[in-house]
């Protein structure tokens, strides 16, 4: 179907963007050599999300969707919010980022890199997810965000343990920690996502079947 096609490729468009975005705002924090400063234009992800909104309420109340096709049209409704509060985190992490890097001297906290790498790897991973309909690597995304949780934890020990051991600025602190808390949410966000991949291809959601 032209409508359901056109949705998708407005799905995977909006997720290519907010990966390069992601991509960018978080390699400023692993890679202090980076010179270029990243330009975050989020208001391009909210643009799609709204399109692809009004390209699914439209194809509901004209084609009448059943089964398959509208568990993919009302998943696909409800994930690129989670697409769109991702692209809203790749500018509240590129902020965070530039503030750290004043007080941080070049110091990175090995657990904070390991949540970055590990989250990215998630939003990645769910974009595959949608674009192979593959639910194993959907139920393994979600099993991921349980260890950026511990990841998460493991940095409020590390942080303030890090700034006295440099004895660096309190707002090393506060950014460090805000940043661990970001990088908690896009994980959070792609396992959303992920559940939804999953309602679409099998019917369940959390475990209930929905359609």
């Amino acid at each position: 179907d032209e409508r359901m096609n056109a949705i998708c490729i407005n799905t995977m468009s909006m997720f290519d963007i907010t990966i390069q975005y992601l991509d960018e705002a978080i390699n400023v924090y692993l890679n202090s050599s980076v010179m270029r400063t990243p330009k975050i234009d989020d208001s391009k992800v909210d643009h799609l999300e709204r399109s692809i909104e009004e390209e699914c309420l439209t194809l509901i109340l004209k084609e009448r969707p059943f089964s398959k096709d509208l568990r993919k049209v009302t998943g696909v409704f409800k994930l690129v919010e989670d697409i769109e509060r991702l692209g809203d985190h790749a500018e509240d992490l590129f902020w965070c980022i530039s503030n750290l890097l004043k007080y941080s001297q070049g110091i990175r906290i090995d657990s904070l890199v390991e949540e970055a790498k590990v989250a990215m790897g998630m939003v990645k991973n769910a974009y595959a997810a949608f674009v192979k309909g593959d639910v194993k690597l959907a139920e393994e995304i979600c099993k991921r965000d349980d260890v950026v949780d511990s990841l998460y934890l493991k940095s409020l020990k590390e942080i303030p343990d890090t700034k006295d051991k440099y004895h660096l600025n309190d707002d090393f602190i506060l950014y460090s920690t805000l940043l661990s808390k970001y990088l908690e949410r896009v994980a959070d966000h792609a396992s959303n996502i992920a559940e939804w991949v999953d309602y679409i291809e099998t019917g369940y959601y959390k475990d209930e079947v929905i359609i």
